[in-house]
């Protein structure tokens, strides 16, 4: 499944590129949220809950739907100017219209997009809230609150991550901002000299341009066709999204992407059809007899015929089959060729998989 981005109406005044403090914690916030989705970021996860408060803990559970899962479009750039401070940024979250700010928070909450456009729909509607409460008691409880009161929700939840960049975050953009703004720097003076699809289609190994020249698309779990409108494209830089490449649309906003910087992550990643090339192969019983041999020792394909009890042609066949997928690579010596299944591939294998499934 893809996000099919139609870039043909782009135009390069109407594409920014910004380093957004609060879009940056958004994606912290959530790998905190999901820490068995990041298995990269378990270092960096242990660090940081080490220096929360308690309170600060459990506040940011009850506050989690809106970043744990959705993610809530409110936290990334709502339009194209150069980039704020994360006050800044908070300050403009809490100037949003309220038939703008209540009807995202409860998308975020429920958890999908929903046909409520205005605050009056929100908090007349029990319908979604029943759902939330359905989902979890955590959705629920955050469905109540911003029906019962939005102004205080909204200064709850400014509280929340105005404590969140006290006790960890503010630290960590210290570190951080710089490259991301040298990121987003790097981005401008690209939407400058290459056509927008170009430029969006290098962001993350996750796009890719197909059939269609305009048209980039995203490997993600969800299908749907967008396309950039008179409202632009924003592109925002981060070194927390791993393996997360974000791609939000809402009606009067731009069209957003969260992409990894290259040097945070991974520049290899491997597209589905390649993961399901590769665990396709491997589900041969044939071939996994093999890799059982191949990843303790470098073999040559007469040596495995003569253990596997089976003809040079087939082991043949089978050796091409896996190296074509990437599994096991080969070394002339002499002679001889060698063949060897590596116990990295094996590991990364599993940690590709866990990554495609959460894109």
């Amino acid at each position: 499944m893809v996000i099919a981005l139609d870039l043909a109406q782009a135009r390069r005044t109407r594409i920014w590129a910004v380093a957004s403090p609060m879009a940056e914690l958004m994606a912290s916030l959530h790998v905190l949220a999901e820490p068995d989705h990041h298995p990269e970021s378990r270092r960096w996860i242990d660090e940081t809950v080490a220096c929360l408060s308690d309170d600060l803990r459990a506040r940011l559970h009850e506050w989690a739907p809106l970043w744990a899962r959705y993610r809530m479009r409110l936290f990334y750039p709502v339009c194209g100017e150069e980039s704020r401070s994360l006050a800044g940024e908070l300050e403009q979250l809490a100037g949003v219209d309220d038939d703008v700010f209540v009807p995202m928070c409860a998308n975020a909450i429920r958890g999908l997009s929903m046909p409520l456009t205005a605050a009056s729909e929100v908090r007349r509607s029990r319908r979604w809230v029943t759902e939330c409460e359905h989902r979890s008691f955590v959705r629920g409880e955050l469905a109540h609150r911003l029906v019962a009161d939005p102004a205080r929700f909204r200064a709850d939840l400014l509280g929340v991550l105005e404590a969140a960049a006290r006790e960890f975050f503010d630290r960590q953009w210290e570190a951080s901002g710089p490259a991301l703004e040298s990121a987003a720097a790097s981005a401008r003076r690209r939407i400058q000299t290459v056509e927008p699809p170009e430029l969006v289609a290098s962001l993350s190994p996750m796009a890719s341009r197909r059939e269609s020249a305009s048209t980039v698309y995203f490997d993600k779990l969800q299908s749907k066709q967008v396309a950039v409108g008179p409202e632009g494209l924003v592109v925002v830089p981060s070194i927390r999204s791993w393996p997360h490449v974000m791609v939000k649309f809402d009606a009067g906003m731009p069209i957003v992407v969260q992409y990894l910087v290259r040097e945070a992550g991974r520049e290899d990643l491997e597209t589905q059809s390649q993961l399901r090339r590769k665990l396709f192969v491997l589900a041969e019983p044939g071939r996994w007899e093999l890799c059982r041999h191949l990843i303790g020792e470098s073999i040559t394909t007469t040596e495995l015929a003569r253990r596997t009890g089976t003809s040079k042609h087939s082991v043949s066949r089978h050796l091409r089959a896996l190296r074509e997928a990437g599994l096991i690579s080969s070394q002339r010596e002499g002679r001889q060729v060698f063949h060897r299944l590596h116990p990295a591939t094996v590991i990364r294998l599993g940690q590709d998989v866990l990554s495609a499934m959460l894109r």
